[in-house]
């Protein structure tokens, strides 16, 4: 009611300035309450939009900020996931490591101390959050496979079938190493088992598999 006064005094003087009425109006307090009443709805609508479109635009923005925390809890999670160690195939890469210089094998343990440096390293020098090519992935589980096959003494036979022109495409980084890793677990349990691991994709309907 209080904003209806001066929203009514100056609704007649822009009437005055266009010549719609002749001169401004002597207000009464009577005719000041007519008015106040008169502009009341309009501007309680105009008022109750404006709150309504405040509210939706703070609950949007609580939308927002919600699903930028999700994101970067998700982005966190993966890079977690990314950098953590197994820790069962570090113990046991050292152990076999410490194994080889027991037995006078130095070339060996030297060489699979080198390969699990180079394991490491390109596992920090890749994003965990974009896609890599196919042929990088292989190469990766490649590193991690030659460690295993200095531990298990050779045992471990790998064979690649990837056609050229698959090389390229883009896959999640480390798709491959749990299948890899599981297969080293279960395929080599029992003394002097030997394995074939055999890494092949193929484009099928438009889809590599």
């Amino acid at each position: 009611l209080i904003l209806s006064v001066p929203f009514e005094q100056l609704t007649c003087i822009v009437h005055a300035w266009l010549g719609i009425q002749p001169a401004l109006p002597d207000f009464t307090v009577s005719q000041l309450l007519v008015a106040s009443v008169y502009w009341w709805p309009p501007l309680g609508l105009w008022i109750a939009g404006q709150l309504a479109w405040l509210h939706e635009r703070r609950a949007h923005d609580r939308e927002r900020q919600a699903a930028e925390a999700r994101a970067e809890a998700q982005e966190a999670h993966v890079r977690a996931l990314r950098y953590q160690i197994n820790p069962h195939f570090l113990y046991n890469t050292l152990n076999s490591v410490s194994a080889l210089i027991m037995d006078g094998r130095n070339a060996e343990a030297d060489a699979m101390v080198l390969e699990l440096a180079a394991f490491f390293r390109a596992s920090l020098s890749i994003d965990p959050l974009k896609d890599v090519p196919l042929k990088e992935e292989i190469e990766q589980q490649l590193l991690y496979l030659g460690i295993e096959q200095v531990r298990f003494a050779n045992r471990v036979q790998v064979t690649v079938d990837v056609p050229a022109p698959l090389e390229q495409a883009g896959v999640p980084s480390f798709i491959l190493q749990p299948l890899v890793e599981n297969a080293i677990k279960h395929g080599m349990r029992g003394a002097g088992r030997k394995l074939h691991l055999r890494l092949a994709a193929r484009a099928e309907d438009n889809r590599l598999k």
